[in-house]
């Protein structure tokens, strides 16, 4: 790249990133700015706004442009950021000699020229990657400051101030134009060949961009800026050759030199078209010729490539700037793009986006796709709450019984912009108009469209507004409804605004009037706005573009619509009613349906947006009893149920918990997955179950009915009255559980449940535990408490697990109390018949272990997250305890038959096989034969059995056969308890 190119870029990057002497923080160019001298200017300064909107734009403009430009931009800033603070310092020295001959010899000059130079790289560094804390580090930086000021007082001027430099480069929007504005004003002045040359050339930037700044420096009677380099001695072609050495030392500026120009000129374009008109072809009005400019230059098309990023197929793009809507489309919007070809000769540069919208002016009202759109929405009204649909129609016979007469100065407003002085017959049919129009909306029906469409005097108002068109009531209902493609209405841009909405802020809209009518408000403004697309030629909105002309604003329309309201009982009510159908309307459901098919977990969408559980609380409306809906959008049904339906519903609650409207309704069906006829058990669980039934029965029948006799009390519990026994932990269920659920039969439930398990849990058997496993009401009560603990689901097969174990890892208190009387010795499992008090820390402390084991047992986590304690778990224990008169000689009798079932035998086989030593083992360990007495219950006379276990036969027999006992010795403190039992036989082998 020769010198002179290179002369350009760097004057490109002074022109651009002149506001380095600004210390501008990047992010404020809409915002007042402080000045003054690197920033700090007095009070009556007033930064001009165009210099920091031009900033923006600029950098706007820059970062959308080729992602390979912006890498260019972004290696030119390391580049900068790597000169030396030292060494390149010559850099400024065209400049610089000036000032030096100016400096007072009390001046440290070395200084000044190194902060001069620190302080130019620092800020022109900080525009490639503007970070705004960087930009207040340089304006509050003391050195900076000191040597800008030396520099002023050396050319006998005040300190330069922030004012001073924006004034120089962007002007004043007057008669001072700036640098910026002269060389704006340059382009906007040149044919499109210059122009061309321009886009095409480096060498004729360079001389745009010199020559305006040499122009600029000698207006020192202007510029505070020129007026200081004038009394320093700095001419133009110092400053030329200042940037001829940042050229000659910068590598990387000539890549960047394409990406900086672009989007300079990409911050100024602006666009026109123009509409062709054919006679009696359908094309008519509908062929648009797009011109682009530069700065108000006109770029010749043959630079320019136009073409369609995305949008309705119904807008055609042309590469030479035409665009079509195609028949009959109404209207149509598009992505548009522009290419500039070939940039200083490299590759084509997008030089404009935009989204543009074309409406056909004499298109008709479709009227199918707007009675679709009414029919769904109150299908769904009529569907919902019947009050909903109660407050429409009420609102239906008010509105249809405004009297003209008595309601007319409602349109004051409005009418006496709209028709002619005294024109009552006008504005009679205005409101009749108006009435009729905005009934369509509460009041959907065709013959009122054609009212609207034939009426004799709605036309001739309507032509009297929009003269240009004779589809005036066409006009009117595209303005309030739409045409079903580009342009939305009223009513579109209302549900636009909503589709924008949060999901907390559209329920609050159900119960917030003032935030609808602000919705409304924002809507109609975008309307009006949007009426004149900046054309002369053509409107986007007919009727809103006269509406404008005759000065109808927003407030108006809205003062009308305030005054109707107020005469109207209904208003409110019934505009919540139809929000809340269209709502209903753009609801979608999901479902996570588990496994087993008993549990359905619900969550709401509405306009794609996913409602947050806590707005909303679910509840069953009807159908299959074994359907219980959680207030959490959990439902469930009972395992091994068939299959069966109900109807749902979820209810928004507004933001202050206060009211409630219907969101979503539905009949849903749950059917259990196919896993099997009854409830799996796991078979070692089954094995040790059916042992301890045995071991029970074979401690005679007092055992037996000692625990049906207990088990029979707890089940005579009353279910009212005793239900403060689980008062320990209900106190912290209570207040976990949201104010939906019903607490009483929530508490009945759960305190059956208690006494089921605890029954059970002295002869657990299959049939009853299978039973207790289906049972919908424990089902039902455990799908609450799950919610309320904020756990995972916790079902009866948990609570199985935590009780019993599941055969496997998991042991359950059941098996913790195994372990437990596995580790004591025979003596101090002896003194637990005697001790109701050890039996039941025992237990607690198995209990506990149980509660500590959160990552494997369901119900620990749950009962953590209900804030359970161990203690609270045992205060209900003892509650138990002490109100079941038969408890002790249950647990007694349950703990013999426990470890009966637990005792193992060994046998020792001598003299031939005539002699058996039997050895007990309980739990693991060998019961000492002191504990132990052995005894012959029956069998052949031959068979000798002594108290120590050994059993003989005599020697005159080959065999023999008897049954065997073994008891424990002082098992309660009194009566020896069997613990063994087995029919033996003896064989004499041959010698």
């Amino acid at each position: 790249m020769n010198v002179r190119n290179k002369i350009v870029v760097s004057g490109i990057i002074s022109c651009l990133f002149a506001t380095l002497l600004t210390g501008l923080p990047l992010g404020s160019w809409n915002q007042p700015v402080r000045g003054g001298s690197l920033g700090i200017a007095s009070a009556a300064e007033a930064p001009p706004k165009a210099s920091l909107v031009k900033w923006g734009e600029f950098h706007e403009a820059l970062a959308a442009g080729d992602p390979a430009d912006t890498q260019h931009v972004s290696n030119l800033h390391d580049e900068l950021n790597g000169l030396d603070d030292l060494n390149d310092q010559t850099l400024i020295d065209p400049v610089w000699n000036k000032i030096l001959l100016k400096l007072p010899a009390h001046v440290d000059k070395v200084k000044v020229k190194a902060d001069l130079f620190r302080f130019l790289k620092a800020v022109i560094v900080s525009q490639f990657d503007p970070k705004a804390s960087e930009l207040e580090n340089i304006r509050g930086n003391a050195d900076y400051r000191a040597a800008i000021q030396a520099i002023s007082a050396a050319a006998g001027q005040p300190s330069l101030t922030l004012e001073d430099f924006l004034l120089f480069l962007y002007g004043d929007g007057n008669s001072r134009k700036g640098l910026e504005g002269s060389v704006k004003d340059e382009i906007h002045n040149m044919d499109p060949f210059s122009l061309m040359a321009l886009t095409q050339e480096r060498e004729k930037v360079y001389n745009l961009l010199f020559s305006e700044m040499k122009e600029v420096l000698g207006l020192s009677n202007d510029y505070q800026v020129s007026r200081v380099f004038r009394n320093l001695g700095v001419t133009a072609l110092n400053v030329q050759e200042m940037l001829q050495s940042f050229g000659n030392r910068l590598q990387l500026d000539t890549d960047a030199f394409v990406g900086i120009a672009v989007a300079y000129m990409r911050s100024n374009v602006s666009t026109s078209y123009r509409i062709a008109h054919y006679d009696g072809n359908v094309t008519d009005g509908r062929i648009y010729h797009y011109d682009l400019g530069v700065f108000g230059a006109y770029v010749l098309p043959a630079q320019l490539v136009w073409s369609k990023r995305s949008g309705s197929s119904d807008l055609k793009v042309f590469p030479s700037g035409g665009m079509e809507l195609v028949y009959p489309a109404r209207s149509a919007k598009a992505l548009i793009q522009v290419n500039l070809l070939h940039p200083y000769g490299g590759p084509d540069k997008v030089i404009f986006e935009k989204e543009v919208r074309h409406s056909h002016s004499f298109a008709d009202f479709p009227e199918e796709p707007f009675f679709a759109r009414m029919g769904k929405l109150y299908g769904t009204l009529e569907e919902g709450p019947p009050s909903d649909l109660s407050n429409v129609r009420s609102l239906q016979e008010e509105w249809a019984a405004l009297d003209v007469n008595s309601n007319l100065q409602l349109l004051d407003p409005i009418s006496n912009k709209l028709t002619p002085a005294q024109a009552d017959g006008m504005k009679i049919a205005l409101f009749q108009l108006l009435k009729e129009t905005a009934g369509l909306y509460f009041d959907p029906q065709e013959a009122r469209l054609d009212a609207i469409r034939t009426n004799a005097d709605y036309k001739l108002l309507l032509n009297n507004i929009i003269p240009v068109y004779s589809n005036g009531a066409e006009q009117l209902l595209i303005l309030l409804f739409g045409d079903d493609a580009a342009r939305g209405g009223v009513q579109g841009e209302m549900l636009g605004l909503l589709a924008r909405q949060s999901p907390e802020d559209l329920i609050a809209l159900l119960h917030n009037e003032e935030k609808r009518k602000q919705l409304l408000r924002s809507a109609i403004d975008t309307v009006l706005s949007e009426s004149d697309d900046g054309q002369r030629t053509t409107y986007f909105y007919a009727l809103g573009s006269a509406l404008k002309q005759r000065g109808v604003t927003t407030e108006d329309l809205l003062s009308v619509l305030s005054d109707f309201e107020d005469r109207l009982g209904h208003s409110e009510s019934a505009t919540s009613a139809m929000l809340s159908a269209y709502f209903r309307s753009e609801t979608q459901e999901t479902a996570n349906i588990s496994d087993d098919g008993l549990k359905h977990t619900y969550a709401l969408s509405v306009l794609g947006k996913s409602v947050p559980a806590e707005l909303l609380t679910w509840s069953k409306v009807s159908g299959s009893d074994a359907v219980m809906v959680m207030p959490g959008g959990v439902v469930t049904i009972p395992p091994y149920t068939p299959e069966v339906s109900a109807v749902i519903q979820a209810k928004a609650i507004s933001p202050d918990g206060q009211s409630e409207s219907i969101l979503f309704r539905k009949e849903v069906t749950l059917k259990a997955a196919d896993t099997g006829s009854e409830p799996a058990i796991p078979a070692l669980l089954l094995e040790r179950m059916n042992r301890l039934h045995e071991a029970i029965a074979a401690g005679g029948s007092q055992s037996v009915q000692k625990i049906h006799a207990v088990q029979e009390e707890i089940a005579g519990l009353d279910d009212n009255e005793m239900q403060f026994l689980i008062d320990p932990i209900w106190n912290k269920i209570s207040e976990k559980l949201p104010a939906s659920v019903d607490a009483l039969l929530l508490k009945t439930s759960l305190f059956r449940l208690i006494k089921a398990a605890g029954a059970l849990q002295y002869d657990p058997q299959a049939s009853e535990l299978k039973a207790m496993l289906a049972n919908p009401e424990y089902q039902s009560a455990l799908a609450i408490l799950t919610e309320a603990g904020g756990s995972a689901d916790v079902s009866i097969d948990d609570m199985v697990v935590f009780l019993f174990g599941d055969g496997s890892q998991a042991k359950g208190i059941e098996g913790n109390v195994r372990d437990i009387l596995a580790a004591k010795k025979p003596k101090e499992i002896t003194a637990l018949f005697s001790n109701k008090k050890a039996v039941s820390s025992l237990i607690n402390q198995a209990l506990t272990e149980v509660l500590q084991q959160r990552d494997r047992y369901a119900v620990s986590e749950w009962i953590h997250g209900l804030g359970i304690t161990a203690a609270e778990w045992q205060a209900v224990s003892v509650g138990f305890q002490q109100a079941l008169e038969k408890e002790k000689p249950a647990m007694n009798a349950w703990l013999m038959a426990y470890i009966r079932s637990e005792v193992q035998e060994t046998a020792t086989i001598s003299d031939n096989g005539t002699k058996h030593q039997y050895r007990l083992n309980v739990l693991g360990a060998e019961l000492p034969s002191a504990f132990v007495k052995w005894i012959k219950l029956s069998g052949d006379k031959a068979v000798n059995v002594k108290l120590n276990g050994t059993v003989s036969l005599s020697n005159k027999q080959s065999s023999g056969r008897a049954v065997i006992q073994a008891v424990w010795l002082n098992a309660s403190g009194g009566n020896a308890k069997v613990i063994f039992q087995k029919e033996v036989e003896l064989v004499k082998e041959a010698e």
